[in-house]
């Protein structure tokens, strides 16, 4: 293995684990919980127990309509973890990593990997997506499907690509 690949591999390690210290950091303080995290939360924590219905949000009219991927992977994430504020901005940073992989997939052909792996790890790092990582909603999941798809249609897997790049939709 090169002393190219293995240093980006070193730097990409290194941006995931400063990333980990960053959410974990901030925990459930930064940035403070939006009331759109409630409300999703709310939803699929009844999901998770297997209703439609949250008399949480609304005893008279108990559901409100969002579209149902990130509500769907959210009551499994809620069936693993529990249910908490920690688990749903847990499941962003996860979704996150996706996001990271799959820049670094998109743009591991170029040359050199180091500089390239430096700057995907400078654009992870980067305000917006360490909010974004650490945010109970449903950002990360979609921007994660969209690259995903990308990195499979680049890839000549057309048909599985395109599907996600279509699901996401419902993210």
């Amino acid at each position: 293995m090169s002393r190219d690949r293995v240093l980006s591999r070193v730097v990409i390690l290194a941006g995931v684990l400063a990333s980990l210290l960053v959410h974990r950091a901030a925990g459930t303080s930064f940035p403070i919980p939006w009331a759109d995290e409630a409300l999703l939360g709310w939803q699929a924590e009844a999901w998770s127990s297997g209703i439609l219905a949250s008399p949480r949000l609304n005893p008279t009219v108990p559901i409100v309509w969002m579209f149902p991927g990130y509500l769907l992977s959210q009551a499994g994430v809620f069936g693993i973890l529990g249910v908490s504020l920690e688990s749903m901005r847990a499941a962003s940073w996860i979704a996150f990593l996706g996001v990271v992989a799959a820049l670094w997939t998109i743009l591991a052909p170029f040359r050199p990997r180091t500089l390239v792996a430096l700057l995907v790890g400078w654009f992870a790092l980067g305000p917006d997506l360490v909010v974004m990582a650490n945010l109970g909603r449903m950002e990360a999941l979609f921007l994660a499907v969209v690259l995903t798809g990308w990195v499979l249609v680049s890839r000549g897997r057309i048909v599985g690509g395109l599907a996600l790049l279509l699901v996401a939709g419902l993210v």
